[in-house]
Order: C-alpha cells, then sequence, then structure tokens
C-alpha cells in the first residue's frame, strides 16, 4: 500500500483481498481496502463514488470486526472527510483514532490536513509535528508537516520539512 504507481496499489489491494480470502475476519486487510481506495479516490480520475462505495464498505465491515481498531477510524475519517465532506464526522473519527492509538502517526497524518483545510493551521502545525516524533522517516509526516506549514504560510518551516523529505527519500 502506499505505492506510487496504479500496479503497486492494485498489488496491495490483490494482497488484502486474498487476506481476506484466508480470513474472513481480517479487520486489517478491511482497512487496507478501505485506505487505499480512499487514497485512489483522492487522486483518481475514475468515478469517485464508485471507488469510494467500496472504500465505505470495507471500512464498515472492519469496524463491525473490530470496533476499537484505531486504523479503520482514521480511514473513515478520510472517508467522511474527502467523500461525504462531513466535516463533523471526520474530525470525530480522527479524535477517535488518536483516542484508541495516540502512537499512530497515520492518523496525525490525517487529522493534521484536515485541520489544515479546516484553516485551524495552530492545531494542525501541533498534529503533524507529533506524526513526525512518532515516525520521523516517513515520507508522509514529513511531507504532511511541510504542507501544512506551506498552508499556514511558515514557509521556511515548509522548506525545511520538504528539504528534509528529500534528503531522507531523493527520489520521491
Amino acid at each position: 500500500s502506499y505505492g506510487s504507481t496504479k500496479e503497486e496499489a492494485d498489488k496491495a489491494l490483490q494482497h488484502f483481498r486474498e487476506a481476506i480470502e484466508i480470513d474472513p475476519k481480517s479487520t486489517p486487510a478491511y482497512v487496507g481496502i478501505a485506505n487505499e481506495k480512499t487514497i485512489q479516490a483522492m487522486f483518481s480520475t475514475a468515478t469517485r463514488e464508485k471507488i469510494l462505495n467500496e472504500s465505505r464498505l470495507a471500512v464498515q465491515t472492519a469496524m463491525a470486526l473490530d470496533p476499537n481498531s484505531a486504523e479503520a477510524y482514521y480511514v473513515d475519517g478520510a472517508i467522511k472527510f474527502y467523500g461525504d465532506f462531513d466535516w463533523k464526522g471526520a474530525e470525530q473519527s480522527y479524535k477517535k483514532s488518536i483516542e484508541l492509538n495516540p502512537n499512530n502517526a497515520n492518523a496525525y497524518i490525517r487529522y493534521s490536513a484536515f485541520l489544515g483545510a479546516m484553516k485551524r493551521h495552530e492545531e494542525s502545525i501541533l498534529m503533524a509535528d507529533k506524526a513526525v516524533a512518532l515516525d520521523p522517516i516517513s515520507i508522509s509526516s514529513l511531507h504532511n508537516l511541510g504542507w501544512v506549514n506551506l498552508i499556514a504560510e511558515n514557509f521556511k518551516a515548509s522548506e525545511a520539512a520538504f528539504s528534509e523529505a528529500l534528503d531522507l527519500h531523493p527520489n520521491w
């Protein structure tokens, strides 16, 4: 997952689906499908609604199998934010994810991006900093930190985060 090509994304989805064939109660596999499909919906020219419907079904299945899956909640937040434009519901899901697992950098990244879009820049940067503290070499954490500083017009901090990301991941 988190591949940069369609082939990598398709391979990840294939593996998640195979995992469900092996274990139909595999919460992480359902979360993986929901996450990957949500990412596709955000960046694809394909029909977003069809992609998001599969994502919604997968995350709802994951939450039914494990109501305490922090990963399912941050993906649910992304679906509500990017797909349904349900700001209140998205924020509730992000907060629930962090409550369930305060050590998950991805939850902070997603919540930070949401807060940045809502122009709550100080909170957004705080969440981005937490993500980087939890996963300091993650391209996602560093990219998000650069992005939220950029939209907050903290240009030096943005440049520093993007530069660090490129230093660690020169082919990005």
